[in-house]
């Protein structure tokens, strides 16, 4: 198997002609393993010399990750947050199934007692209530998609709903919003 010749470093925009700016180039090119500053020339060459708290490799501003301490390179942060993000597809698919359930009730009484307040608190009640017992039958796992399955399975719901309550579609969305907003927040939580 043959290797591939490395890539020569691009040319210096024309305004850079300072000697660190070059240098700071040179680096990004060679230590970067993101591809965000190599297809950019300002970025690679930019006048940004802040450096990663794990790897110490000089970043750009689209690596720069802002943490508690200090600055972090994206793949570190990233790397840091996988301990968090342990749930599987099943998990998923679980909050996908109950927000579903939850939204077809939650719709359900939505269309059958059409008042905004009560729509509204109704969704918020019900989004937060089914989120948390998705996160307790889940045993608290999350990926980084599960605010997502769980939109998912509101929307879902709704549509669902308006197939028996069509003339009530500002009634269902008024509680899809609310329980998409209470239970997003739940679900983003990562313990």
């Amino acid at each position: 198997m043959s290797e591939e010749p490395a890539k020569p470093i691009p040319a210096p925009p024309a305004h850079v002609t300072e000697p660190e700016q070059l240098a700071a180039g040179e680096e990004r090119w060679a230590n970067c393993p993101l591809n965000d500053c190599k297809r950019n020339t300002e970025l690679l060459y930019e006048d940004f010399y802040l450096r990663g708290m794990r790897s110490d490799r000089l970043l750009c501003s689209k690596c720069a990750v802002r943490v508690e301490v200090g600055y972090m390179a994206r793949e570190e942060v990233r790397k840091a947050d996988d301990k968090f993000f342990q749930a599987g597809t099943l998990d998923d698919m679980i909050v996908l199934g109950l927000m579903f359930f939850a939204s077809i009730v939650g719709n359900a009484l939505a269309i059958f007692v059409p008042s905004f307040y009560i729509e509204l608190f109704l969704g918020g009640a019900i989004g937060a209530g089914a989120a948390t017992l998705t996160r307790t039958i889940t045993e608290g796992r999350v990926s980084r998609q599960t605010h997502y399955w769980g939109t998912a399975g509101i929307v879902a719901g709704a549509l669902f709903a308006l197939l028996f309550g069509r003339w009530a579609m500002v009634s269902i969305v008024i509680c899809t919003g609310s329980m998409i907003a209470a239970s997003w927040g739940i679900f983003l939580r990562r313990i």
